[in-house]
């Protein structure tokens, strides 16, 4: 339909600013990409800048989409910032394995990978590495992608081998998050042919994990040290989240306890193979995995039974969660709740870190709550982490309000202990 000549035309400028401000309206821009070519391009930056693609089912109608002639769809892959790759089985299917179809990945996903050229978040999503296998190809372009991203995302995923996700970690030199949920180990992690990393060295502005997957990271890359892979990544924040679900009955304790056992044995094997290596069969070296902070939500340390209590007691005896600088996040939490005898395993285990003179310069308690409090916070703290406190390291209580730029918390008032 023509504009009637008698109506004031709008600047292209003003009509995408307009589009933008519906950045989130899915529906909103459909319509708007119907109006007009003008208006097309600018519905569809928006549109399409979040895909998700399942290469087991919608793999030949994303390729009908991208590759049609028609009003210039070609140029979509080049629009998305933020590409899922969801390996979710079909419905009906009982596993992804029964969709598997090797020569369709193979000869499909690497050329459909390649034009997703301003991709800045990449998600995977409920995938069994293991499935690549017998499909390098289609494995090599989605660890090229991943190279490309400053930001990956991994959720849901499995790996038989540990150099599988070593070689994953290793694609970028340099990223600004890791986000790991769900990731698990299973079976042998370890194989005659090893898998040579990307980059030797990898640096992460933000990890942002679940204690479990942390556990299975923190072994790989204690294999990645044990078998010399020649890997090393450098943590400037690692942010536990999760965990603080309560454990409801007798058979969770249970199978929690089996869980970390399992995990222990795993540790115990790591640390007589680096012995009889002549490597040193104590802490983790800085070289192969140096944490500069840690934060940790109050659901965790003052909630003895939740998984979290369980996990990081595990990582903190055992010393595999080591970092300069430890950050706990007390909102949320009332002082009424902060009682001592559910502190006293973890107290231990932090004691223990302090006495054999582990890298933690400094552990701050953080309530977002105004300064008036901090007095509270003060005797409750005492009273929950006596040989922290009285460890000789730097420990402090804040009181914060709001974030500067940088998202770190600001203070209003504070007291430290040593």
């Amino acid at each position: 339909m023509s504009r009637d000549p008698g109506l004031p035309a709008l600047p292209q400028e003003i009509c995408d600013n307009i589009i933008d401000s519906a950045w989130k309206d899915t529906s909103t821009l459909r319509t708007c990409s119907l109006v007009s070519r003008a208006w097309l391009h600018t519905s569809r930056k928006h549109k399409f800048s979040r895909i998700k693609v399942r290469p087991y089912m919608i793999l030949a109608a994303l390729e009908a989409v991208i590759t049609s002639p028609l009003l210039e769809s070609t140029d979509i892959p080049h629009l998305v910032r933020d590409l899922c790759i969801d390996w979710t089985p079909s419905e009906g299917s009982s596993s992804l394995g029964s969709r598997f179809e090797p020569a369709t990945l193979n000869a499909r996903l690497p050329d459909m990978l390649t034009q997703f050229t301003s991709v800045d978040i990449l998600r995977l999503e409920c995938l069994p590495w293991s499935h690549f296998d017998g499909v390098a190809r289609a494995e090599a372009a989605v660890i090229e992608l991943a190279g490309k991203v400053a930001h990956l995302h991994l959720s849901d995923l499995s790996f038989t081998y540990g150099d599988d996700l070593v070689h994953l970690l290793s694609s970028s030199p340099r990223r600004s998050s890791l986000h790991m949920q769900e990731c698990l180990f299973q079976g042998r992690m370890l194989r005659t042919s090893v898998k040579i990393p990307v980059h030797r060295e990898a640096h992460v502005g933000h990890l942002v994990t679940d204690l479990e997957s942390f556990a299975e990271f923190n072994l790989v890359m204690r294999e990645a040290y044990v078998s010399r892979w020649a890997f090393g990544m450098t943590i400037n924040k690692l942010v536990i989240n999760g965990d603080g679900n309560a454990l409801t009955d007798l058979a969770e304790f249970n199978f929690m306890e089996d869980y970390i056992a399992d995990r222990y044995g795993h540790l115990v094997i790591l640390k007589h193979r680096a012995h009889s290596r002549g490597l040193d069969d104590g802490d983790l070296p800085t070289t192969t995995l140096d944490i500069k902070s840690l934060r940790i939500p109050a659901s965790i340390i003052l909630r003895r039974h939740t998984f979290g209590f369980m996990y990081l007691h595990f990582l903190l005896y055992w010393r595999m969660l080591l970092a300069r600088r430890v950050h706990f996040i007390l909102d949320g939490f009332d002082l009424e709740n902060a009682i001592p005898a559910n502190c006293t395993t973890l107290d231990r285990a932090f004691g223990r870190l302090v006495a054999n003179r582990a890298q933690t310069d400094i552990v701050k308690f953080d309530a977002h709550c105004p300064a008036e409090r901090l007095a509270d916070w003060i005797a409750a703290i005492s009273a929950c982490f006596p040989a922290l406190v009285a460890g000789g390291k730097h420990v402090g209580m804040v009181c914060t309000s709001g974030e500067d730029p940088d998202g770190e918390r600001l203070p209003v008032a504070q007291h430290w202990w040593s």
